[in-house]
């Protein structure tokens, strides 16, 4: 097979002009006489050595005079010359240098709405000295900055699941992010650990756990003992929505048919209310409960009902969000059942649990409801008996 070889003029110029001239011209046949290479172009440019500033420190013995662009150097890249001891830029300053490399290998430990996040450091600082470490969390990108590690980063949730990246910054910017660390809960601590009280004319004494980023009683108003199963003594009392520790909510109480005109009825009797709007009490008032300086608010010093979004941000951090979710969360709550309205009868005994909030939902109050099928938020009228579980301010 022939091979044709093809001469252009550009080639032509350039072997004339090298071999009369010892010179060489590229897009030119006349190269400058001071020029050992003239290269002549209206639409291109020259281009040097492209690379990193780590591949350009591979360079090995370079020689004084050797020029590169450094493509991650500086802002934007930059060209750069050896000088015979040091790389520096165009016009002898300094040559700029890199971002750092990422930092590696984050590890968060939970604290009470905090975390502490320690990490290596980059294996390479861009030539530059690292001046800061950002961390951020996910969810929420709460950042903290540090010299070093580790870096405590705060004002997080408890209860919440987080992870973090870490972030180097040189004179130059910063690096990318690091891998994330492993999730971690920050874990609160109640303190004190239990609370003594007056409760149906009695010192008692609940401890307090914390569950979903809050403290809680570890038990049911009126209960005697932390559920372990269907229990009954850790099943309590069953109050009528917005009354106060009067005796009503005792589950052997007697059951009247007359409303009461003011909060604070005088009796101890579980009042029936079937018709609308079914609240025990005869025009009805939404400022009882509300709070720890609430009306009627039948918690120990210090303790209020939960609302309804602290009921379903407790029902959230359930494994399962059912009776067995309920009995296995940090609060152990029993099937406790509720009373009816309508006659004063106890239903659904280890069966479901019902617990009261103090959000309103017009005419009637919102509760937390669970069995085996499910644990969802629901609206109840005022005058059926459920569970107080008390939560600290």
């Amino acid at each position: 097979m022939k091979i044709k070889r093809i001469i252009t003029p550009t080639a032509l110029a350039f072997a004339f002009s090298s071999n009369l001239f010892s010179q060489v011209g590229i897009g030119t046949i006349t190269p400058e006489s001071s020029a050992e290479l003239d290269v002549t172009s209206t639409t291109k440019g020259l281009l040097p050595p492209r690379m990193t500033q780590t591949q350009r420190n591979a360079i090995a013995t370079p020689v004084a005079g050797l020029q590169v662009w450094c493509s991650n150097c500086g802002n934007f890249g930059e060209m750069q010359v050896y000088n015979g001891t040091s790389w520096t830029n165009m016009i002898g300053g300094a040559a700029s240098g890199t971002i750092p490399d990422a930092p590696t290998s984050p590890v968060a430990t939970a604290g009470n709405t905090q975390a502490s996040v320690a990490f290596t450091a980059p294996a390479y600082n861009g030539g530059s000295e690292i001046t800061l470490y950002t961390v951020t969390s996910s969810p929420g990108s709460i950042t903290a900055t540090g010299a070093s590690s580790p870096i405590v980063i705060t004002g997080l949730t408890n209860g919440t699941y987080y992870t973090f990246t870490v972030v180097a910054t040189n004179a130059v910017g910063n690096s990318v992010a690091s891998s994330a660390s492993a999730s971690v809960t920050p874990i609160l601590i109640c303190s004190p650990s239990s609370v003594t009280f007056t409760y149906n004319g009695a010192s008692v004494t609940y401890g307090i756990v914390a569950s979903s980023g809050k403290c809680w009683l570890d038990r049911n108003l009126g209960a005697t003992a932390i559920a372990t199963g269907s229990n009954i003594a850790s099943y309590g009392d069953l109050y009528q929505w917005g009354r106060g520790t009067d005796g009503h909510q005792i589950r052997t109480s007697s059951a009247i048919s007359s409303l009461s005109s003011t909060d604070n009825p005088g009796h101890a009797s579980f009042i029936i209310a079937p018709n609308a709007p079914e609240d025990w009490r005869s025009g009805q008032n939404g400022t009882l409960w509300q709070g720890v300086s609430g009306t009627n608010n039948p918690c120990p010093s210090g303790f209020r009902l939960p609302t309804n979004a602290e009921w379903n941000t407790e029902r959230a951090s359930w494994g399962v969000m059912n009776q067995s979710g309920a009995l296995a969360s940090p609060l152990k709550l029993p099937k406790a059942g509720m009373r009816r309205n309508i006659e004063g009868t106890i239903l659904s005994s280890n069966n479901s649990g019902d617990y009261w909030s103090s959000t309103l939902s017009t005419t009637d109050s919102r509760k937390m409801y669970f069995d085996q099928s499910g644990a969802i938020s629901v609206t109840a009228n005022r005058a059926i008996g459920a569970s107080v579980r008390c939560i600290k301010d």
